[in-house]
């Protein structure tokens, strides 16, 4: 049975995205940090400021979609707790809010990180100490290097994947052109520019303008008068939407045509094409890998209906063609489908070997090993099968051992508590013994309890409030009561942790 612990996770996740996509939580009977009987930690960082702040939507549609699983009662019982940061788009800010995530606030994993410069700066960190960056809103190769970097994996494909492909289109279907291109100088923007020369193989020297800008430049105007006079067609335009929006807008006013080429990430309707014009945007390729809710190519799939359903009644102020809360929302999915996969802890426990006060329960485990034994030397005495039949005969839990004759009820009832020790003292070594030989005892001692009901003449109650007039002929059985609170609590602290605190909660 599966449990939630960070490597686990990591390699299942792999495993599920590989055949359909698909916890630092236990060890052993006890949670790692970032999980527990009731909680699961999962943390994200992004920009809520700066000159991209508008990406924060996305953390805004993770947060609504784990408030969604929480209204349905969490994942496998759990509620998600969802802490974010804002990083401002500044690696330096990104390993400040990840150290506090991992250190402070003990998250189980992060998902859906958003930036690739913020994810690169805490890929170190976060390998290290061996927690999960999954699900990223990011997609260099630098994180997607599962021999280098195990804990890492990017939300979709790569940036050196995405240009690649962009890169063999233009080879192969405009052989002679001239090349222009226009990316963000930062870790994004060179890793789908090296995508798209690799893609290009020989046809990378008919590149005849290739510019680049700086995340918090205003404009991208000159870079396009460059690009128009260089002759070039076609155009490969690796930004952001606000940026690819601007240079739409621009080739507009210069009347200039080119063949535009749109990535994965400013290929939105209604982030990119919208405030560009759709009537600049005729004819424009673009390679997706996600269904853009700004499309009405997509409206009527239920899978974009059920996601509208839940921008109405979680985001409801959302705009529902920015593709920002898709993307936000899928990493959330994916992410709450995977630990989903996850059972409940279903491993047996030695009950002594559990946290703080189990411990002590190692004397109550021998002391009921010699209990048993003596119970059971004494069914072997002609004495005690004689003292014993009444309540046999009369039980109708064992009334079927009478048989066996006097001596032969006693000896299977001798036998079977002698079984009993055995078991509990292997218990001390094997959980699932511990349990039996634990349960075992706890239905030895009801069953005796049960002798003041079924027995004639063992007890008759008196309303004086002198114990002595009560008759109390099976005095002895009041023992049994303890025993078996006893017997109880071992086989409680040998079942496995999470039935016995679903039972309880």
């Amino acid at each position: 049975m599966k449990t939630i612990c960070r490597r686990t996770l990591l390699a299942t996740t792999a495993a599920g995205l590989a055949a359909s996509i698909g916890g630092k939580a236990f060890a052993g009977a006890s949670y790692d940090p970032g999980a527990g009987d009731t909680e699961i930690r999962i943390g994200q960082f992004g920009p809520l400021s700066g000159p991209v702040s508008s990406f924060g939507v996305l953390a805004n549609a993770m947060d609504a979609y784990f408030r969604m699983l929480n209204d349905t009662g969490g994942i496998n019982g759990r509620k998600i707790k969802f802490i974010n940061y804002d990083d401002a788009y500044s690696p330096p800010k990104s390993v400040e809010a990840a150290r506090r995530l991992v250190g402070g606030d003990e998250v189980l994993f992060i998902a859906g990180a958003m930036g690739t410069p913020g994810n690169i700066a805490v890929q170190k960190y976060m390998n290290a100490r061996k927690v999960p960056q999954l699900f990223l809103a990011a997609a260099a190769s630098k994180l997607s290097d599962p021999a280098a970097n195990p804990w890492t994996m990017v939300g979709g494909s790569t940036y050196e994947i995405e240009g690649g492909v962009v890169g063999r289109y233009i080879a192969g279907s405009t052989p002679d052109a001239k090349i222009a291109l226009l990316y963000q100088n930062d870790d994004a923007g060179k890793a789908t520019l090296s995508g798209l020369k690799t893609g290009l193989g020989a046809k990378t020297a008919q590149i005849v303008c290739e510019l680049n800008y700086s995340v918090g430049d205003p404009t991208i105007d000159s870079q396009i008068v460059q690009m128009k006079l260089s002759g070039a067609d076609p155009v490969f335009l690796i930004t952001i939407p606000k940026m690819a929006s601007q240079a739409l807008r621009k080739m507009a006013a210069l009347e200039w045509r080119p063949q535009v080429f749109l990535g994965a990430g400013n290929a939105s309707v209604r982030a990119t094409l919208k405030p560009a014009g759709f009537e600049t945007a005729q004819g424009i390729l673009a390679f997706a890998t996600r269904m853009d809710p700004g499309n009405p190519l997509w409206a009527d799939t239920s899978d974009m209906k059920q996601y509208m359903t839940f921008l109405d009644r979680y985001v409801p102020n959302a705009d529902r063609a920015d593709d920002l809360y898709a993307i936000g929302y899928t990493a959330a999915a994916t992410a709450a489908h995977v630990v989903s996969q996850f059972r409940m802890n279903l491993s047996f426990n030695i009950a002594e070997r559990g946290e703080g006060s189990y411990r002590l329960l190692t004397i109550l485990r021998w002391v009921m090993v010699v209990i048993f034994v003596s119970f059971g030397m004494q069914k072997f005495t002609l004495q005690s099968a004689q003292g014993i039949v009444q309540f046999i005969s009369n039980s109708p839990f064992i009334s079927w051992l009478s048989v066996f004759g006097l001596r032969g009820e006693a000896y299977v009832l001798g036998v079977a508590e002698f079984g009993i020790a055995v078991l509990l003292a292997a218990g001390a070594f094997s959980p699932i013994l511990s349990a039996i030989g634990a349960l075992m005892g706890v239905i030895t001692f009801a069953v005796t309890w049960s002798f003041f009901f079924t027995t004639p003449g063992v007890v008759k109650w008196s309303l004086s409030t002198d114990p002595m007039a009560w008759n109390l002929a099976g005095e002895f059985l009041f023992k049994d009561i303890v025993l078996l609170c006893v017997c109880l609590v071992l086989l409680l602290a040998s079942l496995p942790r999470s039935i016995v605190r679903s039972g309880t909660a």
